[in-house]
């Protein structure tokens, strides 16, 4: 009921008091335990909850030292944003995640967004940045050798991209970004940069 719903407290998992936190503890008491799973071929595979944190932790330490979320301001705060533009799957939540260890915040741009509407949600928050899935990398592509979404300066492929997709962004001086490779960078990189973040708060923005 609405009135049981108004009841719900604010701080369900162990005291914590943002997604982060709650994500962390959940790792930590089921470390084992399947967290992310997608199907390959009939059957499901699974990331486990210690797999998919420390992934989380890799992308997180890559995208902030090497300063691809830029901190803009909106309305007068300061944010973080990355564009996912992509079909549910564990990279898209483990991206969130990843963001989510420095205040990040995603914008989500759905997969059934016309161009203009693309154009339009990318312009208005002042992306530099978007992760596609397989079947919106050409679609972002197009849009950025019709010059518009003009503030987007790096793309990050979920999946393998097409040589001709890497020539056509390196044409236009957009830089291509495999998520395996950043990834296996982040894993060679000290945990230390973790401590050098902001972390979030109950009122940080996660997703829009």
């Amino acid at each position: 009921s609405l009135k049981n719903c108004m009841e719900l407290e604010e701080k369900p998992i162990d005291g914590a008091e943002t997604l982060l936190e709650g994500w962390a503890k959940a790792a930590e008491k089921f470390p084992d335990n399947n967290c992310l799973g997608h199907i390959e071929g009939d059957k499901y595979v699974w990331r486990t909850y210690s797999q998919a944190i420390n992934e989380a932790k890799s992308l997180a330490k890559v995208l902030f030292s090497e300063g691809l979320t830029p901190e803009a301001i909106h309305e007068e705060k300061p944010f973080r944003m990355m564009g996912l533009y992509s079909r549910n799957r564990p990279e898209w939540a483990l991206m969130n995640w990843a963001m989510a260890h420095f205040s990040g915040t995603v914008v989500t741009l759905y997969n059934t967004l016309g161009e203009a509407s693309l154009a339009y949600a990318i312009d208005h928050t002042e992306l530099s940045i978007v992760s596609c899935d397989k079947a919106s990398v050409g679609k972002i592509l197009s849009l950025l050798k019709e010059g518009k979404a003009k503030t987007v300066k790096y793309v990050i492929a979920f999946d393998q991209a097409e040589e001709e997709e890497v020539q056509g962004f390196k044409d236009l001086g957009i830089e291509l970004l495999q998520y395996t490779d950043l990834v296996s960078k982040g894993e060679n990189l000290d945990d230390k940069i973790l401590e050098e973040m902001t972390k979030p708060t109950p009122d940080t923005t996660d997703v829009i």
